[in-house]
């Protein structure tokens, strides 16, 4: 093979390399950006939320109720893990290929949130949430069995 044809068959060769190397790196942007926007849908809610404590603490101030004025509200959110205090939380928000985290209940009861990002869940207070790449260390993977010789 000719000098030019070996150099146009190594970059052929290497394309299906880049292509993919590319396409995982736009994935990986798009997961990002899916994780960023639904933050910031939470982020919208609890604003909402928000405007309309304070509308309810604007009333009660005006009929002198102003001493049982009702405290801001945020959503929760676990991409480092954490104990919560009860009520909404989003899980499986971190960013990266390590996303889905496990939790622990109040009673003992522990599982795995399903494969969905950015979950809005509703837990009980006390109930443990586990960072995903923490998650992701702890759980064994089977994909080439477990035994050193079949049976």
């Amino acid at each position: 093979m000719s000098g030019t044809g070996k150099n146009l068959s190594n970059w052929a060769g290497g394309l299906g390399d880049v292509i993919g190397k590319g396409l995982s790196s736009g994935a990986n942007a798009v997961k990002r950006g899916a994780a960023g926007i639904a933050n910031g849908i939470v982020g919208v809610i609890g604003g909402a939320v928000n405007g309309v404590i304070k509308g309810v603490n604007w009333v009660l101030s005006k009929v002198g109720a102003g001493s049982h004025a009702l405290g801001t509200w945020s959503v929760p959110r676990f991409a480092t893990g954490g104990y919560h205090k009860g009520g909404l939380a989003l899980v499986n928000d971190a960013p990266g290929e390590h996303y889905r985290e496990m939790y622990r209940l109040p009673n003992g009861q522990h599982g795995m949130f399903p494969k969905k990002r950015n979950l809005l869940v509703n837990l009980e207070a006390g109930s443990q949430v586990l960072d995903g790449n923490t998650t992701a260390a702890m759980v064994p993977h089977y994909a080439g069995g477990i035994l050193a010789v079949t049976f």
